[in-house]
């Protein structure tokens, strides 16, 4: 098949005819050829058919061929076709000046047609590598480009799966690590490829007890091959904890496993959104003490437990005296003042475990967990009185304020919070209707056997096994000796690595219960999960069967986020690991009755 290439066409420009056609002789075999008698026919021709090279003479009459090389090249379209100039002139300023307007080559006459052709294909084809260098180049630019809009894609898909990467071998070593781990870490590229992960930033819990490196879910994805997500923390450089999502993910060559991936995220600012988020669902924004919702929650709960349990527990309902005389004497915000001072001065007279309600307008309510009738009553009349003793400044007059409290006792036989309260505000009525600024205690009613709840906790479908009492826990979960042989079976019969893992449980049980605690104020459920899933393995070790029961279910709990159960099952778990305590300690004491079978004598 024949290919009909055109060939390049060439201007040629010359003012003398016999010129003209010297030079057409030359090229008409390889070229298609134009020709023009004057500067301004070149133009007016190359406008409308752009050559591939032209070839023109230096002085013509008219515009000469300098002035015509000045303009042919002004336009976009004729700006890179190269011009050989013709002429008999072989002074240097008349080639400077032409190789100035942009001249590819000159011709000098009397023309010879050899070197006429020659110069004229090298030109040409000095051009033809220029395009090609410059489409070449162009190629590149976008293929680098496009290389560089890829990595680009690349990013913003890791910036979607988590704000920082990195892997680890089979051995626990990191291989890689991007930019943005390094950044959150604080660390150094070549401080962490090749160090092991779990000892270098992921060593400890964020309360400070130790995380144990076969703990670690890529430890535990290495082993198993299944894909985890959970909420951690990792130990920055400088020794700041950093709360993250973890993404980890198995890392297979030829069905064999080789390492895992690692992405995590910053969740600083979810934690602290949440914990704002939380404490504008639960707090009075006046007076910054618990609303009304979170009181009643807090209130039930204690109900629950006390109806599980027994234990004394005190309730106070106050009302400020006079308040709205103060509100129409001294206007509103001087009644905000008012009310914010008291809850200031009382939040100062609370312990931990006491909790400050504001129920409504002027009224407030105090829970007092195991508090006897009693003891509330004495703490009643001392704030009544500490209260009627401050003085308040505004709108340059002084506003004396009282209280009137109503005391009562949370009783087993107790159906609903609201009779408590109720028990309770009746009793501040009848402070009131008695002169105000005084303290009125009514009895709870009696307890029967028939009202106590043997079972469940709240509305939690797993009940909580009844607390047992001393005896019965040390007949039946003194650390039986069949679950102690097992646990000493799984660590391979070391009976020093059993005792010292024994040993370690105290403290460990103490910072787990820290954490608890700590994860149920911040309202973080998954941070409880995984905390008593921790304290699961450490009750499992010593075959502690009833208090293993209720940190299962409390974990169970935390997946509902029943708060009032929760905080139920921490109450009963606390009180569990409390009596578990000097069993524990008879153990450490002479642990190889244990671990010969013989149990407690």
């Amino acid at each position: 098949m024949t290919i009909n290439r055109r060939l390049p066409r060439a201007l040629l420009v010359d003012d003398v005819v016999g010129d003209i056609e010297l030079l057409a002789s030359a090229l008409e075999d390889d070229y298609e050829v134009q020709f023009a008698l004057s500067g301004e026919q070149a133009l007016a021709l190359s406008e409308s058919e752009p050559p591939d090279i032209m070839l023109l003479d230096v002085f013509m009459p008219g515009m000469d061929g300098l002035e015509t090389l000045r303009r042919f090249r002004s336009t976009p379209a004729r700006c890179n076709i190269p011009v050989i100039l013709v002429t008999a002139d072989t002074r240097a300023e008349t080639e400077l000046a032409g190789f100035g307007l942009g001249a590819a080559d000159f011709l000098n006459k009397p023309l010879e047609l050899p070197v006429v052709k020659a110069r004229t294909r090298n030109v040409l084809e000095r051009h033809q590598l220029l395009i090609n260098q410059q489409r070449l180049v162009s190629s590149l630019s976008e293929a680098n480009a496009e290389i560089q809009r890829l990595l680009q894609f690349k990013d913003l898909l890791l910036s979607a799966a988590g704000d920082g990467i990195y892997g680890i071998g089979l051995d626990g070593r990191c291989t890689y690590v991007n930019p943005a781990a390094l950044a959150k870490l604080g660390f150094e590229r070549d401080e962490v490829i090749g160090q092991d992960t779990h000892a270098l930033f992921h060593h400890h819990h964020a309360d400070g007890t130790p995380f144990p490196a076969l703990e670690c879910p890529l430890h535990q994805t290495m082993i198993d091959g299944i894909r985890r997500e959970i909420d951690d923390f990792f130990i920055c450089k400088d020794q700041t904890v950093l709360p993250v999502h973890i993404t980890v993910t198995s890392m297979n060559r030829s069905n064999a496993r080789i390492g895992a991936e690692v992405v995590f995220q910053d969740i600083s600012e979810r934690r602290r959104m949440e914990r704002e988020l939380f404490l504008l669902a639960t707090t009075d924004t006046l007076t910054e003490v618990t609303n009304r919702r979170r009181f009643l929650e807090l209130a039930e709960a204690e109900l629950q437990r006390v109806r599980r349990y027994g234990g004394q527990s005190g309730v106070l309902m106050i009302d400020l005296d006079h308040f709205k005389q103060v509100n129409d004497e001294f206007g509103h915000a001087a009644g905000d003042q008012v009310l914010k001072h008291f809850a200031h001065l009382t939040k100062g007279r609370l312990r931990a475990v006491d909790s400050l309600g504001r129920i409504g307008g002027e009224e407030f309510a105090i829970l007092l967990p195991d508090t006897s009738l009693e003891g509330t009553r004495i703490f009643a009349q001392h704030l009544c009185e500490q209260i009627a003793g401050e003085r308040i400044i505004a709108e340059l007059r002084q506003i004396i304020l009282t209280i009137s409290i109503g005391v009562t006792q949370i009783s087993p036989a107790d159906k609903r919070i609201d009779d408590v309260l109720i028990r309770a505000d009746e009793a501040m009525y009848a402070a009131k209707h008695g002169g105000r600024n005084q303290v009125v205690v009514t009895q709870p009613p009696q307890t029967k056997a028939a009202d106590c709840e043997a079972s469940g906790v709240g509305n939690s479908s797993a009940p909580l096994p009844p607390l047992p009492d001393l005896d019965n826990l040390l007949a039946a979960d003194s650390m039986p000796v069949l679950a102690t042989q097992e646990a000493l079976a799984r660590l391979g019969n070391n009976r020093s690595i059993f005792i010292a893992a024994a040993a370690s449980l105290p403290q460990q049980i103490e910072a787990d219960l820290l954490q608890i605690e700590q994860a149920v104020t911040d309202a973080n459920f998954d941070l409880l999960r995984k905390t008593t899933h921790r304290l699961k393995g450490s009750l499992g070790l010593i075959g502690a069967q009833r208090a293993l029961h209720t940190c299962s279910t409390l974990g169970a709990m935390a997946k509902s986020g029943d708060t009032p159960s929760i905080a139920a099952g921490i109450r009963q778990l606390q009180r569990e690991l409390d009596l578990l305590a000097p069993v524990l300690t008879r153990f450490l004491a002479n642990p190889d009755n244990y671990l010969n079978g013989e149990g407690i004598r």
